[in-house]
């Protein structure tokens, strides 16, 4: 019986701690920053064979410091995630 008791008391601290990380961390509630082709400011396209193609698109964004999260509008559906920088 005593281990049990054990095992339900670190399972409270556990959540205890998550709740306390939740409350601390930032909101990802907030709206995220939003790119448009509004934003761009050169647009450069390489074409290759095998339905292959380079885009450059190079748009300029003011954020605040810190880890934003950011959506970016008017880009092809098929891009490489990987390929961003």
């Amino acid at each position: 019986m005593k281990e049990s008791r054990t095992i339900y008391a670190a399972v409270a601290v556990l959540w205890a701690a998550l709740a306390a990380l939740l409350l601390a961390a930032p909101s990802f509630a907030e709206e995220p920053a939003r790119s448009t082709p509004a934003d761009q400011e050169s647009l450069h396209i390489t074409i290759y064979n095998h339905n292959f193609g380079l885009v450059k698109d190079v748009r300029r964004l003011d954020l605040p410091r810190g880890i934003q999260h950011v959506w970016f509008e008017g880009v092809a559906v098929q891009i490489d995630p990987t390929s961003v920088s």
